[in-house]
């Protein structure tokens, strides 16, 4: 397989992760609080479009997030001009992880971008999360009914793509961890996203059994492949998608997402207060206006 990631496993890790936006920079040990995401299209100084992967705003700065299935030098060239391109753009510290499905062990990896100004490059293993690891610690879960956190919901989505020699193997077992969800363990819209996610496996990979368990193909969500913005959008507001006439649901699902981008805004505002930043800082990270902001704190 070419070293970008296919199709599936790109938008399969897209769906996981705007889903779980916290919990999955948790889950790979990105150290800093994800707050959205913002727009994967770049134009460089040659007028050429760049698609990133999954650039996210976060409390440090802008953390783009690649999915690989083997990264070269061609691509680590690439993820230097996102970093320029990226910063550039927002004037804000960027950070490039890179989650590669062969590699062993977590690494970082330093690179020149000139005589003055050098890159880190962290790369997080697939291989080092280790599928039993997660089993023994949703399994010991279950047996004491303890809720599960989002880093758990996290596990059980990834947990076939942590071992793909045994991805079968491991889609089974986690199909069989989600039948014995019940609420004392998730939220029900948790549990219907984690079957969501086995469903697509299953069908992706053709296993017939687990899609006779889990149920019919055409309750597959149909907006699955949307572009992750587009889905996180509508995550946030699920009165977006009224049935009705296509155009009165595209306008609902455009409104949600406006009105949850708007949302996130004052709890990041919030959240950045309370920690005691500065309203200027506050108003730059959140993306609103100052005046605003000093209205935020003058209401506390």
């Amino acid at each position: 397989m070419c070293a970008k990631i296919n199709f599936f496993y790109d938008k399969i890790f897209k769906f996981i992760a705007s889903n779980n936006l916290t919990s999955f920079f948790l889950f790979f040990k990105i150290n800093c609080l994800p707050f959205f995401l913002i727009e994967n299209e770049l134009i460089d100084a040659k007028l050429n479009k760049l698609i990133l992967d999954f650039p996210v705003l976060t409390i440090n700065g802008i953390v783009d997030v690649e999915f690989q299935l083997k990264t070269s030098g061609s691509d680590e060239k690439r993820f230097i001009d996102y970093v320029i391109g990226l910063y550039k753009k927002y004037n804000l510290d960027t950070y490039i992880i890179i989650i590669d499905f062969e590699l062993e062990k977590d690494k970082k990896r330093i690179l020149r971008i000139n005589p003055e100004d050098q890159l880190t490059m962290h790369y997080k293993s697939l291989i080092q999360r280790n599928p039993d690891k997660i089993l023994n610690i949703l399994n010991y879960k279950l047996e004491n009914i303890s809720r599960f956190t989002g880093k758990d919901i996290v596990g059980i989505e990834l947990l076939p793509l942590l071992d793909l020699d045994r991805r079968i193997e491991l889609l089974h077992k986690a199909t069989d961890i989600f039948f014995l969800l019940n609420e004392d363990y998730l939220s029900f819209d948790k549990i219907s996203e984690i079957r969501e996610v086995l469903l697509n496996y299953a069908f992706y990979w053709e296993d017939d059994e687990i899609l006779k368990k889990l149920g019919d193909v055409s309750d597959m969500h149909e907006d699955f492949i949307l572009d992750p913005m587009k889905r996180y959008g509508e995550l946030l507001r699920e009165e977006g998608r009224e049935e009705g006439r296509e155009e009165g649901r595209e306008e609902g699902r455009e409104e949600g997402k406006e009105e949850g981008r708007k949302e996130l805004k004052y709890e990041i505002a919030n959240e950045l207060i309370s920690n005691g930043y500065s309203p200027e800082e506050v108003s730059k990270i959140s993306h609103l206006s100052l005046p605003l902001v000093n209205q935020i704190i003058m209401g506390k």
